[in-house]
C-alpha cells in the first residue's frame, strides 16, 4: 500500500518536476542570451571607440602634414636661396 501511495505520489510530481528543468533550462537560456547580448554590445562599443581613435588620428596627420610640408618648402627655399652668389 505504502509503495502504491508513494509510486502514485511520484507520477503525480513526476510533470511537476519537468516543468521545473524546463523553467530551469530557458532561464539559463535567457541568461545566455543576455550574456551574449551585452559582449557584442561591448564589442561594437570597442569598434567604435577604435574608429573613433582612427578618425582622430587621421585629422591629427591631415593638420599636421601641411604643416610639415610648408616647413620643408621653407627649409628648402632658404637653402636654395643662399648658393644664388653673382658669379
Amino acid at each position: 500500500m505504502l509503495l502504491l501511495l508513494l509510486l502514485l505520489l511520484m507520477l503525480m510530481l513526476l510533470p511537476l518536476l519537468l516543468l521545473l528543468l524546463l523553467l530551469l533550462l530557458l532561464l539559463l537560456l535567457l541568461l545566455l542570451l543576455l550574456l551574449l547580448l551585452l559582449m557584442l554590445m561591448l564589442m561594437l562599443m570597442l569598434m567604435l571607440m577604435l574608429m573613433l581613435l582612427l578618425l582622430l588620428l587621421l585629422l591629427m596627420m591631415l593638420v599636421q602634414g601641411p604643416l610639415h610640408v610648408k616647413s620643408f618648402r621653407r627649409a628648402a627655399g632658404s637653402g636654395r636661396r643662399k648658393p644664388a652668389s653673382p658669379p
